[in-house]
């Protein structure tokens, strides 16, 4: 039995709205949520971080690492240093794996050197950097040296650095040194799409079946201008004003069809067999709400949860008890693409279906092993439901769905998840944001999830072809599954 101080240092109890929630605090929250749904991407929340990251306790970062004072890279719109040296801090104090901090600074200090010599610098320009003295092995005197070369050299060439963007260099090559996929900086325009609940644009949620693939749309929001032009599931959008798509990522077109509000954007549009059709459509303020609900003529309900944000405890629990009320048999959590989120929210979501039990339990740099786990019971008693996934849901969505398959609490259909989980992403002051693995995430019974991802009981994807004749194979599948399946007694 763990000491009190032990409990009180492993544990936060927050509330939401009179409901007590147990949660990884000292692991994953380290920031808080500022983010929602995004469309097609597999990213974690975007967060801000409310205070400095204290001293480690224990591994290869012993002190407060010293950066120096953001004098020029603040007045170019860099990074101010002071936050590369967060980054830096955080990777050698919080990421749950082997670090070697001297090889942390030997990234950015390559990183800069590349940058520069990119731009055809002249050896005298790279002084700053290739004079710097090796890494001695105590990360807070290395990486103060390493940030007094850098500021001098992008103080010597302000305009370099400004076009250049050394110190986004320096983020992603310090994170690349984790060999670790999930660690990477996120660009702005990735971000815009992640952290808005209200966009403006046209109101569909894109995906790609591969890399050289135009995107197709994947749901088409109620009441939006792109319901009104007549979108349909399984419409390719192969360019747009005239751009081809097939080789931008989902977040690149979802820039391009996003604007101001009024303005109009053509979409070219594939719908079976070519030519394609261009539709102008205006753009205008479309809600993206975290939870959709679709009640089936066969009396059960497809919820559709894009998100584990603030208040979607609450809209569940209210779902299933009216649900409960007008004689829902059956619920459709379908989670494909729901990559964003709180651990302490999807817990509270959880105890509707797993009830007081452990969802998950989180893996430190330390070996310690604390439990995700939300106290109460469920606000409409045991319900028959599935689960659909894809390789798009990512983050605590594949916590919870590991969850439901070890418990046998009830079917998983669709695609193997992304394996992405226990991430926090820290915006930066530039506008992008840093994202990298805090705590290694296991089930129950202590199996990985990260870097595994989740293998459905049935597999089942949605093709292009399937959405256009109107047809949702994951979905058709779990309700096929539903109906074949007597309720289970919840051990």
């Amino acid at each position: 039995m763990p000491t009190p101080t032990a409990w009180r240092a492993g544990w936060l109890r927050v509330a939401a709205r009179g409901v007590a929630v147990v949660t990884i605090a000292a692991l994953v929250t380290g920031c808080s949520a500022a983010s929602s749904a995004q469309s097609g991407n597999t990213r974690a929340s975007t967060q801000d971080e409310t205070a400095a990251p204290k001293p480690s306790q224990s591994g290869a970062a012993t002190g407060t690492v010293r950066g120096a004072a953001p004098t020029a890279a603040t007045n170019n719109g860099l990074i101010p240093t002071s936050e590369l040296a967060n980054v830096y801090q955080q990777i050698v104090q919080r990421y749950p794996g082997p670090v070697d901090p001297s090889q942390i600074v030997e990234s950015a200090v390559a990183a800069v050197h590349e940058a520069g010599a990119q731009a055809n610098a002249l050896p005298l320009d790279l002084a700053p950097i290739d004079l710097l003295p090796a890494p001695v092995g105590d990360p807070a005197r290395d990486w103060s040296a390493f940030a007094r070369g850098y500021d001098l050299m992008v103080a010597k060439h302000p305009a370099w650095a400004a076009q250049s963007r050394p110190d986004r260099a320096i983020v992603r090559g310090m994170l690349a040194a984790l060999q670790d996929d999930a660690a990477q900086l996120l660009d702005p325009t990735d971000l815009v799409v992640t952290g808005e609940t209200r966009i403006t644009g046209v109101g569909v949620i894109m995906s790609k079946p591969g890399p050289t693939d135009p995107p197709y749309v994947s749901e088409v929001f109620r009441n939006s201008p792109a319901a009104g032009a007549g979108l349909r599931l399984g419409d390719q959008i192969v360019a747009v004003d005239g751009n081809p798509t097939n080789n931008l990522s989902v977040s690149q077109v979802s820039a391009m069809v996003r604007g101001q509000e009024g303005t109009a954007v053509t979409l070219s549009i594939m719908r079976g067999a070519p030519p394609p059709t261009d539709v102008r459509i205006r753009r205008a303020p479309v809600d993206t709400p975290p939870i959709d609900v679709n009640v089936r003529q066969d009396g059960l309900a497809v919820m559709r949860i894009r998100s584990f944000t603030e208040g979607t405890p609450e809209f569940v629990q209210r779902l299933l008890v009216t649900g409960r009320n007008q004689g829902i048999r059956g619920w459709i959590l379908d989670l494909r693409g729901n990559s964003t989120g709180t651990p302490e929210t999807m817990a509270l979501v959880a105890l509707n279906f797993l009830e007081n039990r452990p969802v998950a339990y989180a893996v430190d740099r330390n070996g310690q092993r604390i439990a995700l786990q939300a106290p109460g019971r469920s606000a409409a008693g045991r319900v028959p439901f599935a689960v659909v996934v894809d390789r798009g849901t990512s983050s605590w969505a594949e916590v919870f769905t590991a969850s439901v398959k070890e418990y046998r609490a009830g079917p998983v259909v669709g695609a193997k998840t992304a394996g992405t989980v226990g991430l926090v992403t820290q915006q930066l002051s530039d506008g992008s944001a840093f994202q990298m693995t805090v705590a290694r995430m296991q089930t129950p019974n202590g199996t990985p999830i990260d870097k595994q991802g989740v293998v459905p009981d049935v597999e089942a994807v949605a093709q292009v072809a399937d959405l256009q004749q109107g047809d949702d194979p994951p979905v058709r599948r779990a309700a096929e599954l539903l109906a074949a399946r007597p309720v289970q007694v919840m051990r």
